[in-house]
């Protein structure tokens, strides 16, 4: 902090407020806006505040900042910031989104609904220059920080048309295939298997087979192909009717994780739980082509309609698919998708490394402009 700025808290430059409606009582045809911790909003026909302000989410998504201005209402857990002296709002919300905001984050209380305590907010300390300083400042933060929006938005859109353009590819061969091709059902040409629940005491840390859960399946070492898992079973606790071999296809068939659209191709014979289900190609159809085939498609338009989301066998087998009758072609395709999918991952990797570069660069900035080193 340069030597000439003071160094305040929060409560020494504005007053710190909670909302008072429940958040049941937002009206969508209302009139006023309605804040919900400062990430939402509906509209009320009641409003508490008027003027400038910065909401803090107090609970939930604890720390999230916005700006508002004129009538509206906030609900109970949302800290409203008001009645600024000494130092303008946009400064202090930049201020917020370099110092408070992280460390909101890293201090929140509670396990199953973050929260934080008023005294987080204002006693937080805020290196303060002259009004001049501060206008001085937000000008130079506001320009570069509108240069890197549109970079990220840049970024953000080049890195969407490289998922786009594997997504597409496999959609145009999938879709109908091509001049030769037979066509036909999962039902005909695959097997569907299931995992399976094992006694709590076969599993090990380590061991012969690999037993797969959901979160398994983010595991750095099964990117991209199954081949280890958190827990393991010894081989003679597993029969052959429970074994998922190499080559299949697995994605989740049960609950909220249906709708992150896993797929893996598994590489070693493995074990899973009741929530997978794998498919396994018979002789006709390479496991490749396969496995390619279905990351053509979208698992959450497959599940069955519920409270709880399932995709069961009867979701899978009436399943068509085009393919080539050759074997050797069908990995040909195969290959050349691969080779598609490597770009595509190389693009994106590098589009986001782009992004948190822009991160970090905004991080710097504003680390640069609280340590009064901002030219």
């Amino acid at each position: 902090m340069s030597a000439e700025w003071e160094e305040v808290t929060v409560k020494d430059l504005c007053s710190v407020k909670t909302g008072k409606k429940d958040v049941n009582q937002g009206n969508p045809l209302g009139k006023y806006p309605f804040y919900t911790c400062a990430k939402q909003h509906t509209y009320s026909d009641e409003w508490s505040f008027d003027g400038e302000a910065l909401l803090i989410a107090g609970n939930g998504d604890v720390g999230n900042l916005s700006y508002c201005e004129g009538k509206f209402e906030a609900y109970q857990r949302t800290y409203v910031l008001m009645d600024f002296r000494r130092v303008l709002p946009h400064f202090l919300y930049y201020v917020f989104d370099a110092g408070l905001k992280p460390m909101l984050f890293s201090q929140k209380l509670g396990n199953t609904m973050p929260y934080i305590k008023k005294g987080m907010i204002t006693d937080f300390p805020v290196p303060l220059p002259s009004l001049e300083e501060q206008q001085r400042i937000v000008a130079v933060l506001d320009e570069a920080f509108e240069g890197l929006a549109r970079a990220r938005t840049h970024a953000e859109a080049n890195l969407q048309s490289a998922r786009d353009l594997f997504l597409q590819e496999l959609g145009q061969i999938f879709s109908s295939g091509k001049r030769g091709w037979k066509k036909s059902t999962i039902e005909e040409l695959c097997t569907i298997r299931s995992g399976t629940t094992v006694p709590k005491s076969q599993e090990n840390p380590s061991g012969e087979v690999p037993y797969v859960k959901v979160a398994d399946m983010n595991l750095i070492e099964n990117t991209e192909g199954i081949q280890t898992s958190s827990r393991f079973l010894k081989m003679a606790d597993v029969s052959d009717r429970k074994i998922i071999p190499a080559g299949a296809t697995i994605f989740p068939k049960r609950g909220g994780a249906i709708m992150t659209n896993k797929k893996r191709k598994v590489l070693k014979d493995i074990c899973a739980d009741l929530n997978i289900m794998s498919v396994i190609p018979e002789a006709d159809i390479d496991e490749d082509f396969l496995h390619f085939f279905f990351l053509s498609l979208d698992m959450r338009e497959i599940g069955s309609g519920s409270s709880i989301p399932q995709i069961n066998n009867y979701d899978i087998y009436p399943l068509s698919l085009a393919y080539p009758p050759d074997l050797h072609e069908q990995a040909q395709v195969a290959e050349t998708l691969q080779t598609l999918r490597d770009q595509t991952i190389h693009l994106t990797e590098s589009y986001e490394i782009k992004l948190q570069d822009l991160d970090d660069l905004r991080q710097s900035l504003l680390q640069k402009a609280f340590a009064g080193e901002l030219t």
